[in-house]
């Protein structure tokens, strides 16, 4: 099954970004067959996923949006994610039957546009990737690729 997280930053409810290094900083497990933009993460045999970066258009330092493609098990990558929620004002968001923004910090939602919190059931502030891996799963429970 095919399953995406949704990563974007904002700043006074516009697109934001934050330097690429930063986001590297975060995640391990860089496979070699990496791209600019692309990421693979390898954790193991039975869990990987990759990672699509999308850059503020004449600021190709700073990184507004990812995308994370078939998100797996491998706890790593959820504490990865954490950190880049840390790293400032993010949210992540994932297709669900009640879908919510999650940040790491309220205060990360004061940046987001009033029409995107609008369109979601809340915003829920989490403190580890433990509890974004359990609102994954709660929200769809086969969301998580195995084996990926």
């Amino acid at each position: 099954m095919s399953f995406e997280l949704f990563m974007q930053c904002f700043e006074y409810g516009h697109s934001g970004g934050v330097p690429e290094r930063v986001l590297r900083e975060a995640f391990s497990n860089f496979d070699e067959d990496c791209e600019p933009d692309y990421w693979r993460l390898r954790y193991d045999e039975r869990n990987s996923c990759d990672i699509a970066i999308t850059r503020i258009d004449g600021q190709a330092e700073l990184v507004s949006d990812l995308t994370v493609h078939r998100p797996c098990e491998d706890q790593r990558l959820w504490d990865s994610i954490y950190r880049v929620l840390e790293s400032g004002p993010w949210v992540l968001y994932f297709p669900s039957e009640n879908p919510t923004l999650i940040v790491a910090n309220r205060e990360h939602s004061d940046h987001l546009p009033a029409e995107m919190v609008a369109s979601f059931d809340g915003v829920q502030v989490v403190g580890s990737g433990v509890e974004i891996l359990k609102l994954v799963c709660a929200g769809d429970g086969s969301v998580v690729a195995e084996g990926h």
